[in-house]
C-alpha cells in the first residue's frame, strides 16, 4: 500500500524595517502545466469560498523548486530545511509565510483532495491574507511525487 504524506509548516513573521529589502525577481519562471493546473484548482477553491485568489509568483516559484530538489532525494518528505525558504524570502521582505507538502499522490486533484480534508493543510490553503503562491511538484528518487506550495504576502 502507497504511503502518503501531507505536512504543513506555517510561520509568520515580519521584515525587519531597518534592513533594506533584496530585489524581487520579475522575470518569468519555468511552470509546468500541472503546477498552473494546483494553482487554479486551488483559486477556484478559494474563489468558491469568497476569498481572494493567490498570484503566480516568481521567487516563490524559485524557492518551491529548490524546495522539491532537496526533498527528491530524501526519503520522506519533511520540512527539515525550510528555514533557508524563509530566509530567502523574508530577505525580500515577503511575510507570512507557509509551506504545504504532499507526497504519493498520483494527481493534483488527489492531493488537493487530502489538504482540504485535513484542517491545517485546509487553514493554509485559506488564509485571506495570503497573496502569493509558488509550486513545484516532481518524481523523487523513491518514485514518490512531491508536490511543495509555498504562499505569501508583502
Amino acid at each position: 500500500m502507497k504511503r502518503m504524506v501531507l505536512i504543513l509548516f506555517l510561520l509568520l513573521t515580519t521584515c525587519t524595517p531597518e534592513l533594506p529589502c533584496e530585489p524581487r525577481v520579475t522575470e518569468p519562471q519555468a511552470w509546468s502545466e500541472s503546477e498552473l493546473s494546483l494553482v487554479g484548482l486551488i483559486n477556484d477553491y478559494r474563489a468558491e469560498l469568497g476569498l481572494n485568489l493567490v498570484i503566480t509568483n516568481e521567487d516563490l516559484k524559485i524557492e518551491s523548486d529548490k524546495r522539491a530538489e532537496v526533498l527528491y532525494y530524501l526519503p520522506a518528505v519533511t520540512h527539515d530545511g525550510v528555514g533557508a525558504a524563509f530566509i530567502a524570502l523574508g530577505n525580500k521582505c515577503y511575510q507570512g509565510y507557509a509551506e504545504i507538502l504532499g507526497g504519493g499522490y498520483t494527481t493534483i486533484e488527489s492531493v488537493l483532495a487530502a489538504w482540504k480534508e485535513s484542517s491545517e493543510h485546509n487553514r493554509a490553503l485559506l488564509r485571506a491574507s495570503s497573496y502569493y503562491i509558488g509550486v513545484a511538484n516532481t518524481v523523487g528518487e523513491n518514485g514518490q511525487t512531491i508536490y511543495v506550495i509555498l504562499l505569501a504576502r508583502d
